[in-house]
């Protein structure tokens, strides 16, 4: 797929790529605020993209879906693909110290506490907001498309 060469070819050369693409791409195209979360969690963006990316969702999404953003992408080429994560971070990366949504962790010591890690979240919130609302996820990446040209890409 010419959306995503060398993903899968030893030490995943394209895909590391393709990620420090997607940090600009966070910098450059979504708002402050976004950035500001993914630093406050400390989570890797190439934690968060590697199903997104290497699965190209089909790990996840359930397939209507699925197809449907293919059909996006082979459409819109690179741009779409790159749209289609940001969408996803702009609709469903979990807020910063919301306990209610992250869970007391280690709030109460010597007590076993339901944690969920932001990674987790976010996956079960993209899971959820795709099966869901599809339609306002398309929509989501139809005009992020439109704000990433391929130069930016490339």
């Amino acid at each position: 797929l010419q959306s995503c060469p060398g993903y899968h070819a030893p030490g995943l050369r394209g895909y590391l790529r393709d990620v420090a693409v997607m940090h600009a791409l966070v910098d450059q195209v979504l708002p402050a605020s976004i950035h500001i979360r993914l630093e406050s969690l400390e989570v890797p963006l190439d934690l968060l993209a590697s199903d997104h990316f290497l699965s190209l969702t089909s790990h996840t999404w359930p397939l209507s879906a699925t197809v449907q953003l293919w059909d996006v992408i082979f459409a819109e080429g690179q741009p779409a693909l790159f749209a289609s994560f940001l969408a996803l971070l702009q609709i469903y990366l979990p807020q910063v110290n919301d306990e209610e949504e992250l869970g007391a962790c280690g709030s109460i010591p010597g007590t076993v506490v339901d944690c969920i890690e932001p990674v987790e979240m976010f996956r079960q919130a993209v899971r959820k907001g795709v099966a869901e609302n599809f339609t306002y996820v398309l929509q989501r990446v139809c005009e992020l498309t439109n704000r990433i040209p391929q130069a930016l890409i490339d």
